[in-house]
């Protein structure tokens, strides 16, 4: 699965043996509606968008009619450029790309971990399990579950 890994360290030496889960780009979303443009999903609600096509992302939001395009030059994509992600952070847009959380293990487990426990990014980054939490899983629109 493509996407940015995380681990912990529950003890093991080595921390690929403990994979928290994947965070990955979930495509564009509106805000503003709670609606996924790619599933057609809300994250909160469930509710089903009547223009679901799997795979692929629309280019607005059935309820608000906000326009993906009006950020980013290409609606069919599933995952932000570089420019888009930065522009993103700098103003709130009520579409842009959402976040999905792919646990490895049960949830549970990952909220009975110490707020100081070692967490590692697949890229090498070191951040604390409050950390990972609060901007990482929480974040996140989309939390599946194994």
């Amino acid at each position: 699965m493509e996407g940015s890994y995380f681990f912990y360290n529950h003890g093991a030496k080595d921390y690929s043996k403990a994979l928290i889960g994947i965070a990955s780009w979930a495509g564009p979303y509106c805000f503003v509606c709670d609606i996924s443009l790619v599933t057609g999903e809300s994250a909160l609600s469930g509710k089903k968008n009547p223009l679901t096509h799997k795979g692929s992302a629309h280019y607005e939001c059935p309820t608000c009619k906000r326009k993906v395009n009006d950020h980013f030059g290409n609606p069919g994509r599933l995952k932000p450029t570089e420019e888009e992600l930065e522009e993103q952070q700098k103003r709130a847009w009520p579409v842009r790309f959402a976040v999905a959380f792919c646990y490895a293990i049960p949830p549970e487990q990952v909220k009975k971990c110490q707020k100081d426990t070692p967490v590692i990014h697949s890229g090498g980054r070191k951040m604390t399990m409050d950390y990972f939490r609060k901007n990482v899983v929480d974040i996140a629109k989309f939390h599946i579950v194994p």
